[in-house]
């Protein structure tokens, strides 16, 4: 709704023409709001009582891989960074003010609902966040006026969602039977979680053309050695942190409890009823966990540098964030070089080197997509065999050259095996140009139909 806003805001503002599109006003809010969590996070932990911690995060947060992709993603990954953030401010500032102000209350119940609003899943956490405030109000001694003013705001916010968010219920039921493939948690899954919540890439990648110049931690650390002495750095740092706010602001802690027990609730419920899960469905702990790790870094700071020594604690800022930085570099130069997914690139490449009357069948999954930048190109929901034949032998019986883009090969080899065989065919297609994206699963090839294979290509 927000890059619909923003966009349409832009298109009058500048009297595009029908059907323009400005991938920059669509970004915007998504932009603005991983803006505002490298702010936010910030004012939370120095609202903590930590503020070299505090600014330590920020540059943590800022830096971090998962927090610069989803941060111009077209999805709500990075509103619900921020959001996870703010709801621990609420919590802390309802705790630190005795739950006496109301608008620390009302705030709290509008990041409720633009919280389960913007993903369906953060359910678990809203009722955490909920569950975290109900022990509170009763440690800070706002009892039951702070109780009642707890579930009104609560009950306000659930009435909003219901009526903004009843029309997609449907819509999402028919989402999750219409689900193509279980992506079910796995040992190897559960790595590569951990791995991108801490340092924005995966564990490992398969040595393939596809992963070719896409980072892992395996490979960043030079192997299992490696990865022993990052991960024990990253986790006693981490731990660190929540011992002193275990100590010094108990608010805080109930904040963060509330995130990793949903996010620990979540992964069971998920695992249990095998149901689909990938590493960016609990973003909500990358900024708890950022958190902690810069408080962590604040504490050896302080006991190893005089409490008054400004600039000894501006080095450690530095360099912390500097090692971090240097670390996850190639992940930020790989952001900063390759597209998400290829599809401009397609598209150019498509529209500078294909022949008049080119016929052009885009390949399941991302074959409506490329529709955006590549207006003519065909493609069918099916994306069964039948249809793919169709396709060329409308080619061509027209005369057409025929060209096929295939991305997400691993998808859509299992979702589609029989047309994707076709296309596999080394006797049918041959391949003219290949693109990488940010993952292996990105990676788009352009196919050309072999003129004197079209008519096996048409064989049951």
């Amino acid at each position: 709704l927000a890059a619909k806003v923003s966009h349409d805001l832009w298109a009058k503002a500048t009297h595009a023409p029908k059907g323009a599109l400005s991938e920059f006003h669509y970004r915007l809010p998504n932009l603005l709001m991983s803006l505002a969590s490298v702010v936010a996070i910030g004012i939370l932990v120095r609202r903590w009582g930590f503020p070299v911690g505090g600014t330590l995060a920020a540059f943590l947060l800022a830096l971090h891989p998962w927090a610069i992709r989803y941060g111009v993603d077209m999805r709500a990954y990075s509103g619900l960074i921020l959001l996870s953030i703010l709801a621990c401010l609420w919590i802390t500032r309802i705790a630190q003010t005795r739950g006496e102000p109301w608008r620390y209350w009302l705030l709290f119940g509008l990041n409720q609902f633009l919280l389960v609003w913007a993903l369906p899943n953060a359910v678990w956490y809203a009722m955490a966040f909920f569950i975290a405030l109900v022990f509170l109000v009763f440690r800070r001694g706002a009892g039951w006026n702070g109780l009642f003013r707890l579930l009104a705001v609560n009950t306000f916010a659930a009435m909003a969602l219901f009526a903004v968010g009843a029309p997609a219920i449907l819509q999402t039921v028919r989402w999750i039977q219409d689900l193509y493939q279980p992506h079910l948690i796995t040992p190897d899954l559960l790595r590569t979680t951990a791995s991108e919540l801490f340092f924005g890439m995966p564990w490992f990648w398969p040595d393939s053309r596809e992963a070719a110049g896409i980072p892992s931690l395996l490979a960043r650390t030079g192997g299992m050695v490696g990865i022993v002495l990052v991960g024990a750095l990253a986790v006693g740092l981490l731990l660190a942190g929540l011992t002193r706010v275990l100590f010094r602001e108990r608010s805080a802690f109930h904040g963060i409890v509330a995130l990793i027990g949903a996010s620990a609730f979540y992964l069971w419920f998920t695992y249990a009823r095998e149901e689909l899960f990938y590493p960016r469905y609990i973003i909500y702990l990358l900024a708890p966990l950022l958190a902690l790790i810069a408080i962590g870094i604040d504490t050896l700071a302080q006991r190893v540098f005089p409490r008054n020594n400004r600039a000894a604690l501006v080095l450690a800022i530095l360099i912390s964030a500097g090692g971090f930085a240097a670390f996850v570099a190639p992940s930020l130069k790989l952001l900063a070089t390759r597209s998400y997914a290829p599809f401009r690139e397609v598209a150019a490449w498509l529209g500078a080197n294909t022949p008049k009357g080119a016929r052009v069948f885009g390949h399941g999954l991302g074959g409506h997509e490329l529709d955006t930048y590549y207006p003519t190109v065909r493609w069918n929901p099916a994306n069964s065999v039948e249809n793919l034949r169709a396709e060329i032998d409308s080619s061509t019986a027209a005369g057409a050259p025929f060209y096929a883009v295939f991305g997400y090969s691993v998808f859509n080899r299992e979702t589609f095996p029989e047309a994707s065989a076709i296309l596999d065919d080394p006797n049918t297609f041959e391949e003219v140009a290949a693109f990488p994206g940010i993952e292996p699963e990105f990676f788009f090839r352009i196919l050309r139909l072999l003129p004197a294979e079209a008519e096996s290509a048409l064989e049951p």
